[in-house]
């Protein structure tokens, strides 16, 4: 019955984005409307954020959040008092300190939401917004473990397109080509509707979501004569294609914005350069993967530059970059989300870290989330930088967003991000090569025991393995003090860090992280 009730809503999705694209199309964002939807957005936080608890907490019991606010005793005159006095991410703050906010654990249903005096389990469904009648899915990249779908209309992919048309305008893109070189649909869903259709679509050959609906899409918008690229199916490691097309555009139009993953920004401007290839002046708008030093500095050498994007499946677009940004600094996005800090210890490191919290604002979001824990951390800060979306009151940045995970061995925990600024800029700057051709891989042997493999590409040639292994462990000790520095000499002791030589392994979605735990 259950896979029956599936297919049917299935079916339904499919028919309302069929008959609906061809509006959605029909008539583009203008600039004036991309700035004043931001604005408007911006003006209704508070009031969407009372919304969403009328409508989808206080009034639906099956909402994980009706349980927590009631464990709580917080009444919604409560949440209207705090908004008065705190503002709205007081009162987000308020509301976590008294037990309402869902870990990432817990969300996917890992774990059982408990609190004292509460326990239950919660499933990814559960925060689905029920006002949403959806026209596509897409599910999360489950780089974290499994996929979660997550359903999404129109009216909010043009939200996201107003935010995206903001972006465009700022950094200087829309007079020039826009190419797409992912596997989302709604990308080029908000692109399209902000008025810059892909001029080339590169469609990953490992994906397979909503192709179909990829394909139709392309068809409509050019019976609508908007330009708009058929999705190109090629390789990731076929970066020189990209590389040779951007070339080519460069002479039609001096300028493109490239939207990718930031190891593939990096891969097609290597490309370039052993090639001898001209894509200066490309821009590449990143996401999916931090925008280090490293991999900015691979981009800037091929005379390209770079933004970051900050993004979930589950919340959409939460953060873009501006023309004054460096590595991964975006501007929040505060019509779509309020974004707060919660102190986290991270395993037996003995570090701490400010982890984030995401509430969902907008009437068409997803998902209604309040204080959901993302497994990220970052900077949090308020500072004006004299961009287009500073002008529009988004004055508050997010830089250094890394997940909190870790890796662990010897019965030792040292702390990823130290691990990750070895991979990508100790290492290449050492023994040559750039950020994609190392990566440290957590994995378990067959006796049970786990060590650490580096992972250096064969392409590099004859390297001094024992340098590179004592490399590491000294960066190590140097980064993590004392405590560090006894870890290290266990793992020296123990031969856990090891070197392999191959590639770097991607993610099913092509994401090339610095390190990864293995699931063999």
């Amino acid at each position: 019955m259950g896979s029956t009730l599936r297919h049917v809503e299935k079916a339904k999705m499919a028919l309302r984005y069929g008959v609906g694209l061809p509006r959605f199309f029909f008539r583009p964002l203008s600039l004036e409307e991309c700035y004043a939807l931001v604005r408007r957005r911006l003006a209704e936080r508070e009031q969407n954020f009372l919304a969403q608890l009328r409508r989808s907490v206080y009034f639906n019991p099956q909402s994980p959040y009706y349980k927590l606010f009631k464990n709580a005793g917080c009444e919604y005159g409560d949440v209207e008092r705090m908004l008065r006095q705190k503002g709205l991410e007081g009162t987000c703050i308020a509301l976590g300190e008294a037990g309402i906010y869902i870990t990432i654990e817990e969300y996917k249903g890992k774990k059982p939401v408990q609190r004292p005096g509460l326990c239950f389990q919660a499933r990814p469904e559960d925060f689905d917004n029920l006002k949403v009648r959806a026209t596509l899915q897409e599910t999360s990249g489950g780089t974290r473990g499994q996929s979660v779908p997550n359903r999404r209309d129109f009216t909010f992919v043009k939200d996201e397109a107003a935010a995206a048309g903001v972006m465009f305008d700022e950094l200087g893109l829309r007079k020039g080509s826009f190419v797409l070189c992912h596997n989302i649909l709604a990308v080029m869903l908000l692109a399209t509707k902000a008025g810059m259709p892909p001029a080339k679509w590169f469609l990953p050959l490992s994906s397979n979501k909503n192709r179909l609906a990829s394909y139709y899409a392309a068809l409509v918008g050019k019976a609508l004569g908007l330009g708009l690229a058929r999705p190109e199916r090629f390789s990731r490691q076929e970066a020189l294609h990209v590389s040779e097309w951007l070339a080519r555009r460069r002479s039609v139009v001096p300028r493109s914005g490239v939207w990718t993953s930031a190891s593939s920004a990096v891969r097609i401007c290597l490309a370039a350069q052993e090639s001898g290839l001209d894509i200066s002046g490309t821009h590449f708008i990143t996401g999916s993967e931090p925008l280090t030093r490293a991999r900015e500095q691979v981009i800037r050498a091929a005379g390209c530059t770079a933004t970051a994007r900050y993004a979930s499946t589950e919340t959409g677009r939460m953060g873009y970059g501006c023309t004054n940004s460096t590595e991964d600094d975006v501007h929040v996005l505060k019509g779509a989300v309020a974004m707060t800090q919660q102190p986290h210890r991270v395993g037996s490191t003995g570090v701490t870290v400010k982890a984030l919290r995401i509430t969902s604002l907008l009437p068409t979001a997803p998902k209604i989330l309040i204080n959901l824990e993302t497994g990220d951390y970052g900077t949090l800060e308020t500072r004006r930088c004299g961009c287009r979306f500073d002008e529009l009151g988004l004055t508050e940045h997010l830089k250094g967003v890394r997940s909190y995970e870790k890796l662990t061995s010897e019965g030792m925990t040292f702390f990823a991000g130290d691990l990750a600024r070895i991979v990508e800029e100790v290492l290449p700057s050492k023994f040559g090569g750039s950020p994609l051709d190392y990566q440290a891989i957590e994995e378990e042997g067959r006796n049970g025991l786990s060590h650490l493999a580096i992972l250096v590409s064969p392409r590099l040639g004859e390297i001094d393995e024992f340098s590179l292994v004592n490399t590491v462990l000294m960066e190590l000790k140097s980064a993590q003090g004392s405590s560090g520095r006894m870890m290290a000499a266990i793992w020296e002791e123990a031969g856990t860090v090891r070197v392999r030589r191959q590639d770097p392994h991607p993610t099913k979605g092509g994401k090339v992280f610095p390190f990864q735990v293995s699931t063999n």
